[in-house]
C-alpha cells in the first residue's frame, strides 16, 4: 500500500468533507489544515504506518495546530472534532468540546445524504 498516496487521498477528500459540511463555521487555515491531517493520522495508525504518523505529527505547515488537535481527538474522540466543524464556534479548535452545544449534529454526505454523528464517550 502506498501510504503516501493514501494519505493525501484521505486529507483532500477530508477538504471536501468539510467544505461540504462547515455551513457558515469560519475555520483558520491552519486549523483546517490539521484537522485534514489528523483524518489522515489517523488511517495510517489503523494500518500501522508509524512513519507516515510522525511526519505529520511534526509537521510545521499547521503552526501546531496539530498539535493542539491530538490531544483533544485523542480524549473526545473524532466525531467530537468532526460535530465542531459541523456545528461549533471559533476558528481555531481550542476548547472545541465546551463550544459544540447540540449533542447530535446531521451532518452532509455526498451533498443529499444526512447521518447522525455519534456522541462521544
Amino acid at each position: 500500500m502506498n501510504t503516501n498516496l493514501l494519505g493525501v487521498s484521505v486529507h483532500e477528500h477530508t477538504h471536501l468533507w468539510i467544505n461540504e459540511n462547515r455551513g457558515d463555521h469560519k475555520i483558520e487555515p491552519q486549523t483546517m489544515e490539521a484537522i485534514c491531517k489528523r483524518v489522515a493520522s489517523k488511517l495510517a495508525q489503523k494500518y500501522k504506518r508509524h512513519a507516515y504518523m510522525r511526519k505529520i505529527e511534526t509537521n510545521t505547515y499547521t503552526e501546531g495546530r496539530v498539535g493542539q488537535i491530538l490531544p483533544l481527538v485523542n480524549q473526545h474522540g473524532l466525531s467530537t472534532l468532526l460535530r465542531w466543524v459541523s456545528a461549533g464556534k471559533g476558528e481555531k479548535v481550542t476548547g472545541m468540546c465546551e463550544k459544540i452545544t447540540p449533542s447530535s449534529v446531521q451532518v452532509r454526505v455526498n451533498g443529499s445524504k444526512t447521518l447522525q454523528t455519534p456522541t462521544p464517550k
